[in-house]
């Protein structure tokens, strides 16, 4: 199993875009943003949890051949993983494609 670096790269993107806009609409204050720039916010962070549990998925499916069945289950598993950098424990680190 090999982790697809365009996947991973692709969704970092977006998260870093989703990032961008709301450092912009948050710089204002809450009170002055229009109803459309509030959903607009909403929307965003939904955008931005997605591309994370997206990398989240791939990593653990790819990386570590492992499942989880929600997306806070999957950055618990993947946190786990990530008690253990650069070792073989508790399974061998993935390898980038």
């Amino acid at each position: 199993m090999v982790v697809d670096r365009d996947l991973v790269e692709a969704r970092v993107r977006e998260i870093h875009d989703a990032v961008r806009l709301l450092e912009e609409l948050t710089a204002r204050g809450f009170e002055e943003l229009t109803l459309h720039e509030k959903l607009s916010m909403r929307y965003l962070v939904i955008q931005l949890v997605e591309a994370a549990a997206s990398i989240c998925v791939h990593l653990l499916a790819e990386g570590f051949d492992e499942r989880a069945e929600s997306y806070p289950g999957c950055f618990a598993r993947l946190g786990g993983w990530a008690s253990y950098p650069g070792t073989s424990q508790p399974g061998s680190p993935p390898r980038l494609g």
